[in-house]
């Protein structure tokens, strides 16, 4: 691989490499950045709260000194989550009481609804877990990776 693809201003130099190594390079180049959302001081432990990365709404929520993104929307009808609760890493959607983990978006329960109700509501609209982001601590600026 030789980059620069063309000629720049100034001195052109031309750098050989090999392809796992110029592959690599792009997709680092390429990757989604890491964006402001937050400073640790607005976040003291048990909070939860809507933040903006860039137009995309997450829901930010720090549990033991750990921060956790993840979608704003609950997965099963699309209520806001950060109007829900939390316990531990356990967070309790507003509308149907659906439950999800933080550290990893699983779905711990999909509603508080029984019997044949939460047999169609399972087959209708099955379980999905909830989209996690990666986060990273910058200082104190919390920063969060969107695809």
């Amino acid at each position: 691989m030789t980059w620069p693809p063309g000629p720049q201003s100034g001195t052109v130099r031309t750098i050989k490499c090999s392809q796992e190594y110029f592959s690599t390079i792009v997709s680092q180049v390429t990757s989604p950045l890491f964006i402001p959302v937050a400073t640790t001081p607005e976040f003291p432990d048990g909070t939860l709260r809507k933040v903006m990365a860039g137009d995309t709404g997450i829901l930010l929520a720090r549990v033991n000194g750990q921060f956790y993104a993840t979608g704003l929307l609950c997965p099963h009808l699309g209520a806001d989550l950060s109007e829900g609760t939390l316990n531990g890493t356990i967070l309790t959607c507003p509308m149907h009481n659906s439950q999800f983990d933080l550290r990893d978006g699983r779905v711990v329960r999909w509603t508080d609804l029984t019997g044949v109700v939460l047999n169609y509501a399972k087959r209708s609209n099955p379980p999905r877990p909830l989209p996690c982001y990666p986060v990273r601590i910058d200082e104190e600026t919390v920063l969060v990776q969107i695809p």
